[in-house]
């Protein structure tokens, strides 16, 4: 295997539809499988209804995290029960929000000064009382 292959591939363990051991780095599956396009839609639903199963029990016990599958950046398979997201993607989604905010993970944001706004216009019916508007008769007359 030469240097640049290695870095994309490794053997693993057999592949359960073709025997295979050849295996992406990044996503574990199986490369043989991968070129002929040999995936089976029904183990792929299969596999997402166990997920979802997964999940179901864990927030009828009340859990707020169960152990599931390990998202892309392998953070452990820790997931939030209420939605299903891997708790270190999440964590990680909010620190980087709270940086570009400019404020630490946690802290509550700035509050506002009160900004002095001007009294607003009037309502529109507000002259009427004032001054009487020109009648539809006089402004045919000007014409």
């Amino acid at each position: 295997m030469n240097p640049k292959e290695s870095a994309v591939h490794f053997d693993g363990s057999p592949c359960k539809s073709c025997g295979g051991t050849k295996r992406y780095v990044r996503s574990h599956s199986c490369v043989a499988c991968a070129l002929t396009g040999n995936t089976s839609l029904a183990s792929i639903q299969a596999l997402k209804q166990l997920r979802l199963e997964v999940q179901m029990a864990a927030q009828e016990r009340g859990d707020p995290q169960y152990q599931g599958h390990d998202c892309r950046h392998r953070h452990g398979g820790m997931r939030y029960a209420s939605n299903g997201r891997c708790v270190g993607c999440s964590k990680a989604h909010t620190a980087r929000s709270a940086s570009r905010n400019k404020r630490q993970p946690g802290e509550a944001s700035p509050s506002r000064p009160a900004v002095a706004r001007p009294n607003p216009t009037p309502p529109a019916t507000a002259w009427v009382s004032s001054i009487t508007p020109p009648s539809l008769a006089m402004l045919m007359a000007r014409r």
